[in-house]
């Protein structure tokens, strides 16, 4: 797993600062004009921002100016648009980008490679076809040797030095499932977290609440494809904070007295999420940069907080490296199957990503704790989560891999 040069890449690029990649492998619908290249969900971030997105409308920034790089090596200065869609007869938007003013991307055939990178300027774009002499040094560097149409990279954080080949553990990964059959397996649980399950039984994974990672230090994460951004949270990790008084379960008790209800079963609990923004109870979190802590509050008093470190590990410990499986779903009678059709793998998480994105109210901690019919603090641990729209951003690397 240890970092190597990649000098083709570092190479190519070595002209311009750059700060960030995006590289695919193109598809038959990809060209130079009105079509352009799609630009994936996971590298929104490392492109220019869209102020005003509405339904029914279409934007477009054309101030995106860039170093284009043909497949001849001619280099010159273009200005892209990169232009955001979004149709009422659709449900999901769409990004492009288009007015590449060259003829190569329209004769190009699928697994051409596009190279983007961010600079303190602007932005450099290649077009790397297959008779290129470096194209397969490109590709076994960037672990895109399946040759997938429409794969990617994104690293946010891009370094010279930093490697995307494919190591022995994800080597393993990969090789398990490209042997599944592609057909849609039968649900082993009809609860919501059954597309998981299924595919971690496919693994041999016996289902488990370890905070350890759950294939080879590789976490699996399984979601239900949909048209778009997927409208489902994930599970990032439990963590419980550390109390303002000493006494966890009597500090439990305390709180679900003061801010708890009745629930459904008539006892007293306390289940409901904290975000950045103030919930019905008064809660939320609050980011302390300065202190490097992540804190319960309600109004002006701090009930309970994790300190920078502790997250951090935690984060180590169970998304060091994360694959994504999505899985289209249809229904049989009463219950579910699954068709598991696509894998992106991510690494290095940011802690200043995760702070942002609590700020910004994508993650949040939802509190499952009650009181028994004895009076004792039930609690099925804090829960971290995150809108899983918002997943590419907890990480530098993003690599759609299959």
């Amino acid at each position: 797993m240890k970092k190597l040069y990649r000098t083709a890449l570092s190479q190519l690029l070595a002209e311009h600062d750059v700060k960030a990649i995006f590289c695919k492998l193109l598809t038959k619908n990809e060209d130079s004009g009105r079509h352009g290249i799609v630009v994936p969900v996971d590298a929104y971030r490392i492109m220019p921002s869209f102020k005003n997105k509405g339904s029914g409308s279409q934007f477009e920034l054309t101030c995106l100016y860039t170093f284009w790089t043909n497949n001849k090596g001619q280099q010159t200065q273009i200005r892209l648009r990169y232009k955001h869609f979004h149709q009422p007869t659709h449900s999901h938007a769409e990004r492009r980008l288009t007015n590449f003013r060259s003829k190569a991307l329209d004769n190009s055939v699928p697994n051409d490679l596009f190279v983007l990178g961010r600079t303190t300027k602007g932005y450099v774009a290649h077009f790397v076809p297959p008779n290129n002499q470096i194209y397969n040094i490109l590709i076994r560097e960037l672990g895109l040797e399946a040759l997938t149409p429409g794969s990617f990279v994104v690293d946010a954080e891009w370094d010279p030095t930093d490697s995307f080949e494919i190591f022995s553990e994800l080597r393993d990964l990969l090789r398990k499932y490209d042997q599944f059959e592609p057909c849609f397996y039968p649900t082993i649980n009809p609860a919501p977290e059954g597309v998981g399950a299924t595919y971690e039984k496919l693994l041999g994974i016996r289902r488990n609440n370890s905070p350890m990672a759950d294939f080879k230090g590789i976490e699996i994460k399984c979601y239900k494809l949909r048209e778009g951004l997927q409208p489902y949270d994930q599970d990032l990790f439990l963590k419980e904070p550390t109390w303002m008084s000493s006494g966890a379960k009597a500090h439990g008790r305390r709180i679900i007295e003061k801010f708890g209800y009745e629930d459904e079963l008539g006892r007293r609990g306390l289940k409901v999420r904290v975000r950045a923004k103030p919930n019905a109870q008064g809660l939320y979190l609050w980011v302390d940069k300065t202190a490097k802590t992540i804190n319960i509050m309600h109004a002006n008093d701090r009930i309970g907080f994790w300190r920078y470190e502790t997250i951090e590990k935690r984060l180590l410990d169970k998304h060091r490296f994360v694959a994504f499986i999505g899985a289209e779903r249809r229904e049989t009678g009463a219950f579910e199957e699954f068709h598991y059709k696509s894998l992106i793998f991510c690494s290095d998480p940011s802690l200043d990503a995760f702070a942002k994105l609590v700020k910004n109210n994508f993650i949040w901690i939802e509190l499952r704790m009650h009181l028994n019919g004895r009076n004792q603090v039930r609690n099925h641990g804090t829960q971290f989560r995150i809108n899983d729209s918002k997943l590419p951003d907890l990480f530098a690397v993003n690599q759609k891999l299959r």
